[in-house]
């Protein structure tokens, strides 16, 4: 009777969970599409994002300078453009093209610039036909709106790629169109990456629907292995997936950290050798101008209009090629003759630090400096002696703007430089920042104001870390993560020191890493889920020993039964007296 209940029992059983274990089945193949196409959704709206940002980076006047002809190869501005793009390339790991294009009045379409080397065999020079231009490619040409299209294939390859058109701000006319490349193989991966962990807990749910589906499949029973360490077994395994977890969390969090320290050192490191070598620069050229015989004669009769009609040209060619923005002549006692770039302002003593360092060592003096103004200037002076006599000094100068401007085109992030209240006159930084067209908000923090923003106006979520503190230590290269506007920003800051090594200021590099950030916690759970599939696939092979184990317990119980009971029917019908003694003597046995 218990036997036949048992069989009814497991049938019920069966009758409901294989609709179970279907029904999982579908629902889980339904959300695992509907996961990867939201998934490919949310990258394709991220990509459109980060090519917008690098599109707003691009200067509007370099592009409208090109002409689509192999002469561009020769212009400054392709080449700043090249470089740029390179860099934003390499900033983005998943970025394989970056590139802009135009059209002729045929609608042909052409590349005016790439990221490529110009020996690389995937290079693309100035003036190449664009044959290939997709539906969507002609589409951002006549609608100017922005779009991601893909896969998409062409002569490079398959591609899913975003497109961002480029209009000149004074007319609104379109003037490129900003492409930027994935590889079609790498976006699938992507997809695949950010949808494997509800894959593998979907697997892992699966296989446990499974185990409990094969362990209905026999009657119930006693199972005295498998009960006493099915508990200590699922807790073990929930143990190690927690601390595997937690380790591989803490090392991705401790190698973000190092990461962003890393950069930050070498953000700074990258700005001191640009100075640095702008500095070497400007010390050939103001060694030569001292060199020269006709500012021997000026200096000594303090003749400033000789000074300024021998000088003037040289200045306008400097500030035109090379930026320089500052040409100073003192007399021996540093009083400024001339200001080449100022003619009108003269006659003040100068007491800057690279000026008192050159007259204490008789020798070329260099550093950055915080003008009046409030702006950063490389400043390279050097003493002028007619034998032992000193006769003067000339300076060169010139703000370090397009440094940081190299630095940003460069990494492709964005540089801000903030400076202590202390150092500068309100009312002079503030007529400073007008003359330069840039924000001058002075009540915005409390002991800092921004003199320089890649952006135009430092972000909201960033101004916390452009706090500088007067009195305080900054740490080299200290960063922390900010998320705005939905993007993942590695803000780091390091103190920025003036010629004298005095810290006046923090300088600011705000990286979007939040295509690398996604990548990595992709591989994160990626990790994870294996992981938990691996120690569930060893969990659900222990299950399987100890139930087999089980059952040869069970069978051997059984057949243990089957014996004594045929032993007992024998001795019962037995007519004559039957005893079992034990080694000792004793009787352990007598049929009725």
């Amino acid at each position: 009777m218990n036997t036949m209940q048992a069989k009814e029992d497991t049938a019920g059983r069966r009758r409901w969970w294989a609709p179970l274990l279907t029904a999982i089945l579908v629902t889980g193949t339904l959300f695992t599409w509907w996961l990867a196409n939201r998934a490919d959704h949310e990258m394709r709206r991220d990509m459109l994002r980060q090519a917008h940002l690098v599109a707003q980076a691009v200067n509007d006047e370099h592009v409208k300078a090109l002409s689509g002809t192999e002469a561009d190869l020769e212009k400054r501005e392709y080449g700043r453009l090249k470089e740029q793009f390179a860099s934003v390339r390499q900033a983005n790991d998943e970025c394989r093209f970056l590139y802009l294009m135009g059209r002729k009045d045929d609608g042909a379409v052409f590349f005016y610039v790439d990221s490529e080397p110009a020996d690389s065999e995937d290079c693309s020079p100035a003036g190449q036909m664009y044959e290939e231009a997709s539906e969507g490619v002609r589409r951002v040409f006549d609608t100017a709106t922005a779009l991601v299209e893909g896969p998409v294939p062409d002569r490079w390859g398959t591609w899913v790629t975003a497109l961002v058109p480029l209009a000149d701000p004074a007319t609104g006319e379109l003037i490129a169109v900003l492409g930027m490349d994935v590889d079609a193989r790498t976006w699938k991966s992507s997809v695949a990456a950010r949808a494997a962990l509800p894959v593998g807990l979907m697997l892992l749910l699966i296989g446990i629907v499974a185990a409990l589906f094969i362990s209905g499949r026999t009657p119930a029973s006693p199972k005295p292995v498998l009960r006493r360490l099915l508990l200590p077994l699922v807790a073990l395994l929930v143990l190690t997936l927690a601390s595997a977890g937690t380790l591989l969390w803490r090392q991705y969090g401790a190698h973000r950290s190092e990461r962003s320290s890393r950069a930050g050192k070498e953000v700074a490191q990258d700005l001191g050798r640009d100075l640095e070598m702008q500095a070497e620069g400007l010390a050939v050229s103001v060694q030569i101008i001292a060199a020269d015989p006709r500012v021997s004669q000026a200096l000594r009769g303090s003749d400033r209009d000789r000074l300024l009609a021998d000088w003037r040209g040289l200045f306008e060619t400097l500030h035109q090629e090379q930026g320089l923005t500052h040409f100073y002549f003192f007399d021996a006692n540093r009083v400024c003759l001339l200001r080449v770039h100022k003619p009108e302002k003269r006659g003040d003593r100068i007491e800057r630090f690279t000026a008192v360092e050159a007259e204490g060592t008789g020798k070329t003096a260099s550093g950055i400096e915080l003008g009046p103004l409030g702006t950063f200037t490389l400043r390279v002076v050097q003493p002028v002696f007619d034998g032992q006599t000193l006769l003067g000094y000339v300076e060169l100068g010139k703000e370090i703007e397009d440094a940081l401007q190299s630095i940003q085109q460069r990494s492709g992030g964005h540089v801000a430089v903030a400076i202590g209240k202390e150092a500068i006159d309100r009312e002079t930084w503030e007529t400073g920042m007008r003359m330069l067209g840039r924000e001058a908000d002075w009540e915005r923090f409390p002991h800092s104001v921004i003199i320089y923003a890649s952006q135009g106006r430092l972000p909201d979520a960033f101004a916390p870390l452009a706090y500088h503190d007067p009195v305080g230590d900054q740490e080299q290269g200290a960063g922390q993560v900010i998320v705005s506007d939905g993007r993942h920003w590695h803000v780091l800051s390091s103190p920025l020191q003036d010629a004298s090594g005095k810290d006046v200021g923090t300088l600011l590099y705000m990286s979007d890493r939040t295509t690398q950030d996604a990548a990595e916690m992709r591989t994160v759970a990626l990790g994870g889920t294996a992981g938990a599939v691996l120690l569930a696939a060893l969990f659900a092979l222990v299950f399987v020993m100890l139930r087999r184990t089980d059952a040869g317990i069970q069978a051997q119980q059984a057949a243990l039964k089957a014996s004594e009971s045929l032993q007992r029917s024998i001795t019962d019908a037995a007519q004559d007296a039957i005893l079992m003694m034990d080694p000792e003597g004793l009787i352990s046995f007598c049929n009725p």
